[in-house]
């Protein structure tokens, strides 16, 4: 059986982890799922009995912080990957998906499957950080194997920064 990663932020309240929870039941008939978060928070939604919880760190609240730790979290992905023989990681929201594709600039041997969620366009008004995150758009992420856009609005915004 193929097996596969969904790589998220956390598994908090939210539109991305909802579509997360949605998702699992179905992968789950099809695939060995293992649901890896990149901080340990309690799970608001539920997960499947059959999928592993893997969590790459404790709960960060620091923006800063968590920039510095995504070579950090794609380093430990990259080791899962290779220990439980992943073939397919398919990360949820930005931060996620920046660590999915590093993971690969490490020498991890997965796919890299990207969903986008959100406006990439929204960080333009939103100071230092919001550049950094425009920045680390047009340069990883050119590098996943599939980019999945959850509307055409989507995909023609982010068509601007790549």
């Amino acid at each position: 059986m193929k097996k596969i990663a969904i790589l998220i932020n956390a598994f908090n309240p939210g539109g991305a982890e909802k579509v997360v929870s949605l998702l699992m039941p179905h992968f789950v008939k099809k695939f060995d799922v293992k649901l890896i978060l990149l901080s340990d928070e309690k799970l608001f939604y539920p997960v499947p009995d059959e999928v592993e919880v893997i969590n790459l760190s404790k709960k960060i609240d620091s923006s800063f912080f968590k920039l510095l730790m995504l070579p950090v979290y794609a380093f430990r992905l990259k080791r899962i990957v290779k220990k439980e023989k992943i073939e397919v990681v398919q990360s949820h929201l930005y931060r996620a998906s920046y660590v999915n594709i590093l993971a690969k600039f490490f020498g991890s041997k997965h796919t890299a499957h990207v969903v986008n969620s959100t406006i990439a366009g929204r960080y333009k008004s939103q100071g230092l950080l919001g550049k950094t995150n425009l920045f680390l758009i047009k340069k990883l992420y050119g590098y996943a194997e599939k980019m999945i856009f959850k509307s055409h609005g989507m995909k023609k915004d982010f068509s601007n920064f790549i």
